[in-house]
């Protein structure tokens, strides 16, 4: 198995995100630095074959360095919760079954997201997705290429949103933000067109079941402080790690929610 190919796109993808090389470039010979219960078992292979397949593509330079972080951020990430005593499913998700595992083709949608992602702030939550795939079995094939899809069609922004709703939901909806407790019709206010944005980019949210608002004239309806996760949200939350987005982040659109 040529390898050389992955490893230069592995290397091509710390200028992104600044992920550190070792333990994915470990993972690509199979090393036992990577750690045994990463090798012994199907997440290498699944990282090779789709890994090689992806680099043996045309990609150019900036697709080569998405991709090549996305590799190295999931093999770092799946690596710190292996060394603290997780392990890896083992409900089928690495088998083989006619040629083909569901790691693989979820490996394959995530990759292949990353490639065409602008938004590069996004591609670590999308590399978090992959590695909560491996780990957690509660996410079904199904479910998960719904929600790689979904992550897809989500600005930044949106997963600054989820990961704000996801906070208040946590809170128990507690005046942790102090946003705003009546909706913009009542109040009589005008906003500005930034606000105006982020209040519809919560409506598109609120469509896909992402988040929960009352709002059923439009976005002037919908009360800040009322925001809170729904099903996909609280799926796209947990697997793409967004509490960790940072408080940086997160200001601007507090600031215009309050």
């Amino acid at each position: 198995m040529n390898t050389s190919k992955l490893r230069q796109l592995i290397q091509t993808g710390t200028n992104v995100v600044g992920t550190t090389t070792g333990a994915a470039l470990a993972m690509v010979t199979g090393s036992p630095e990577i750690g045994v219960a990463l090798t012994a078992i199907g997440a290498t292979g699944v990282y090779q074959r789709v890994g090689i397949e992806m680099a043996d593509h045309w990609l150019a330079p900036r697709e080569q360095a998405r991709v090549g972080s996305v590799l190295a951020s999931s093999v770092g990430m799946l690596k710190s919760e292996l060394e603290q005593g997780k392990s890896l499913r083992s409900d089928g998700f690495f088998d083989v079954d006619a040629g083909r595992s569901d790691a693989e083709e979820i490996m394959e949608g995530v990759l292949r997201k990353a490639q065409a992602e602008y938004e590069e702030r996004k591609l670590q939550y999308l590399a978090r997705m992959w590695s909560t795939a491996c780990l957690d079995e509660t996410f079904g094939t199904d479910k998960l290429n719904y929600m790689v899809k979904l992550a897809e069609q989500l600005t930044y922004r949106q997963l600054v949103i989820l990961s704000i709703a996801g906070a208040m939901t946590q809170a128990n909806n507690a005046d942790i933000f102090r946003f705003r407790d009546q909706d913009y019709e009542k109040a009589g206010l005008k906003m500005g067109s930034e606000t105006s944005i982020v209040l519809s980019e919560v409506m598109v949210l609120h469509y896909l079941n992402c988040v929960k608002v009352i709002a059923p004239l439009g976005h002037v309806q919908i009360v800040p402080s009322e925001l809170k996760l729904d099903t996909w949200g609280v799926a796209l939350y947990i697997a793409m790690g967004l509490s960790g987005i940072n408080c940086q982040d997160r200001k601007p659109v507090v600031d215009l929610l309050r």
